[in-house]
């Protein structure tokens, strides 16, 4: 027989105040030598936490603010995929199409010359294409370069940028292999479909109607001095790497010769997003409300779920899990699954989102659509190497800052979700002896009728539900079984009529 410990209280849901947990993520800061940082929490359609600290441009002395916008790297391949899906909710491509005719060219893996390369392949990471040694010289072409050149250049064995390289020995949509070009072909087919600019799709049919100010275009950004420059440190000198502006808004790029559909890659849809916190958390919020944000849809409910719905799980052989942080992906969106020293956020909660890594910045996103919360993370640099994580593969400074938002903002909230409110008018006590088979509840009644009681677990899921109507008002005990719940944190919500009492208690060894 088990000895099982009940500790009982009741539990008060309030977050510790904004102060305290300003003064930890500055703590985090001091101690991973970051240069500037934004962190952000969310939950129920609300952001609950937005601080902000550090340096935005160190030359210039401008502190990273709640208006600060970042270059946030890879997150930018989630706005690139819901393009994609709102093109695929207008009916005009399947996610299994060959990609060859959107394009208007053959794109074939060489070593597999039959099997197509679909939408799915390309947003899932499993089209066997992967950042080759054209890759580097085509995106510098393409930065330079007026007019860019074509992308057929480097997917076509005729093109001048073409390397063997480029394609994996694996059969496409077996094999994973997380690749920056995915989505610069998924950006030339949002294009080629649309019939419009890759910058001008994202304004018009995501940025504006959520009221985002972030653009892939600099130009668009409202205050040049808004944007964080991204730094990296050698031998402790602080180096800009990337948006080193000045102040200055650098010259338009002429885009008179540009040929809408050929070469996307011109706008960086895998990675070149400028965006505040504060604009990235209506994108994640919408994203965790099924495509709808504030009463404005971008997306079918259906299709985000298929997003969020997983094309990939890793076997332990089937693709390059990035030293075990990669485990399963969607339509875009990595699936965090709590993989042991893996893809672990926070425990007991599945997530998705992505992360960014470049020029010396990190960023994160993701968020659990069950639960309804989320968080971002976004530096500007570390003067130091960002170190390996002790219980993830995420580097140590992303789990001091999840660990800080999830404990100290978001876990009241989600429990606070559970509890809906507190009444005044009962008196509650758990009762149990270590080998009895039950756990005695005992309440003071106030009036007769019915009243139920459920123990929640802490995914939030009811584990047991008890419902009876009482004709005798005053002290009543319900017992509760034990068998069927293991060890952990435990709610129970007392039901009757307008009176609800919640208590927390765990359940120990």
């Amino acid at each position: 027989m088990k000895n099982i410990f009940i500790l009982l209280f009741l539990f008060n849901f309030s977050s510790l105040s904004a102060q305290s947990v300003d003064q930890q993520l500055k703590d985090i800061r001091k101690e991973q030598q970051l240069m500037g940082m934004s962190a952000l929490a969310v939950c129920h359609d609300t952001v609950v936490y937005h601080g902000s600290f550090g340096i935005s441009d160190y030359a210039r002395n401008i502190p990273a603010t709640d208006s600060t916008m970042y270059r946030i790297a890879s997150i930018s391949k989630t706005v690139t995929a819901t393009t994609l899906m709102i093109l695929y909710d207008m009916g005009l491509f399947k996610l299994d199409d060959d990609i060859s005719a959107i394009l208007g060219y053959s794109v074939r893996n060489p070593n597999y010359p039959s099997v197509i390369i679909t939408p799915r392949m390309l947003l899932s990471h499993t089209s066997s294409i992967q950042d080759c040694s054209g890759y580097s010289n085509f995106i510098t072409d393409s930065y330079n370069n007026n007019p860019p050149p074509p992308l057929s250049g480097l997917l076509t064995d005729t093109g001048s940028y073409y390397s063997a390289d480029m394609w994996q020995n694996k059969k496409p949509g077996t094999y994973f292999m997380y690749s920056n070009l995915n989505f610069g072909i998924i950006g030339t087919m949002v294009e080629k479909l649309s019939c419009e600019r890759f910058d001008v799709f994202c304004k018009k049919y995501i940025f504006e109607l959520l009221g985002i100010t972030g653009s892939f275009r600099i130009q668009d950004i409202p205050d040049i001095n808004n944007v964080a420059v991204l730094y990296r440190a050698n031998d402790g000198i602080w180096q800009a790497q990337a948006d080193n502006f000045k102040g200055v808004m650098p010259p338009a790029r002429d885009l008179e010769s540009y040929l809408i559909g050929s070469n996307a890659l011109i706008f960086a849809p895998q990675s070149g997003l400028r965006i505040s916190a504060t604009d990235l958390s209506k994108f994640m919020m919408m994203q965790i409300n099924g495509g709808i944000y504030k009463g404005v849809r971008i997306l079918k409910e259906s299709t985000v779920a298929m997003m969020h719905k997983a094309q990939w799980n890793y076997n332990g052989s089937n693709g390059d899990s990035f030293f075990g942080l990669f485990r399963s992906w969607g339509l875009g969106f990595q699936l965090i699954k709590n993989n042991a020293n893996g893809d672990i956020i926070t425990p007991y909660f599945e997530m998705y989102g992505h992360i960014g890594d470049a020029y010396g910045l990190i960023s994160d996103m993701f968020f659990d659509v069950k639960n309804n919360f989320g968080i971002i993370f976004i530096t500007n640099g570390s003067a130091a190497e960002f170190n390996c994580g002790h219980s993830s593969a995420f580097y140590e400074t992303e789990e001091d800052v999840f660990n800080t938002l999830f404990e100290n903002v978001i876990q009241p909230y989600i429990y606070s979700s559970v509890t809906n409110y507190l009444g005044s008018e009962y008196k509650v006590n758990f009762h149990s002896k270590n080998n009895s088979d039950h756990i005695n509840l005992r309440f003071y009644l106030p009036k007769e009728g019915l009243v139920s009681c459920k123990i929640i677990n802490i995914l939030g899921e009811e584990v047991y539900v008890f419902e009876k109507y009482f004709r005798s008002y005053g002290r009543i005990s319900i017992p509760i079984e034990k068998k069927g719940l293991p060890e952990g944190i435990y709610f129970c919500v007392i039901r009757s009529q307008d009176n609800i009492k919640t208590l927390k208690f765990n359940i120990e060894k």
